[in-house]
């Protein structure tokens, strides 16, 4: 129980201190949205700030959520705006779950996909809401990120 109630901090932290710019591909180049979401592939993939150590980092960082086999992964580039897909630090959130779900709230109707269209590309969903089994109990999930200005 401590695991979980320590992984979903992290969660609820990261998600809270999103910041609403938008992301960019391993090239350089601008992609549609500033949050992406799938529960097809479960992951989300955002930036937010981070707390640093030292003043000469940017304290933006691009963090991505994914479910790997039976473990929900956190990745955390060194970036924003990675050019490498391989330069990150992993932590193991949750391990041994299943059923795992992920859905966006918009216009008081939950989604399976962010963003939508090109009306939401600029914005956070309402709430994100995860829904997982872990060693055969039940749990949601519901993290209201508190960013309702759009870029």
């Amino acid at each position: 129980m401590s695991n979980l109630y320590f992984s979903s901090i992290i969660i609820r932290r990261d998600i809270r201190q999103i910041v609403n710019v938008p992301l960019r591909d391993y090239f350089g180049n601008q992609i549609d949205g500033s949050f992406k979401g799938s529960n097809l592939n479960k992951n989300i993939t955002f930036n937010t700030k981070i707390n640093s150590v030292s003043n000469q980092a940017s304290p933006i960082k691009r963090i991505e959520y994914t479910l790997l086999r039976d473990q929900f992964i956190r990745k955390q580039f060194y970036s924003s705006n990675p050019y490498n897909r391989d330069e990150f630090v992993s932590t193991q959130i949750i391990k041994n779950v299943s059923d795992f779900e992920l859905s966006f709230l918009y216009e008081k109707k939950w989604y399976s996909d962010w963003p939508l269209d090109k009306k939401t590309q600029n914005k956070i969903p309402l709430l994100i809401k995860l829904e997982f089994k872990q060693d055969k109990k039940s749990y949601i999930w519901i993290i209201e990120p508190n960013i309702t200005y759009e870029f």
